[in-house]
């Protein structure tokens, strides 16, 4: 079974990576960006609706708690707004970091499932639904 324990550690450092801010197939592809094959990362464009792909916690288990990290791309800092829609809550919280491919909101939410959506002022990305436990 070391194939299992190799795909675990894999699926365990993507996380990471994701929670860093990195996108995880330039870090831990063929072609990560320290090597001289790799090419520039893509600057976000707020001319461009945000993409929202996964959610994660600062835990590394696939159950998702408060810090709430959105995943995705194209975020813009200073132009990405987030609103979230769930059981008695109905709101644009406040962003205490985000990165092109990150954003963190700090803010403990009631378990639920909540609809998620990321805009870049008239640029409305995808929904994304989330379960917080």
């Amino acid at each position: 079974m070391p194939d299992d324990a190799i795909y675990l550690r894999l699926v365990s450092e993507w996380r990471v990576q994701e929670l860093l801010g990195r996108d995880p197939s330039r870090v831990l592809g063929d072609c990560p960006p320290w090597l001289p094959c790799s090419t520039p990362e893509s600057t976000p464009d707020p001319d461009r609706a945000p993409t929202i792909r996964t959610f994660a916690s600062e835990e590394f288990e696939t159950d998702v708690y408060a810090p709430l990290y959105i995943i995705g791309d194209n975020f813009v800092p200073g132009v990405t707004s987030v609103h979230i829609v769930g059981p008695t809550v109905d709101e644009l919280p406040v962003i205490d970091a985000i990165n092109r491919l990150r954003i963190l909101v700090k803010r403990a939410y009631p378990a639920g499932t909540y609809q998620v959506t990321a805009t870049n002022g008239t640029h409305v990305g995808n929904a994304a639904t989330v379960a917080i436990h």
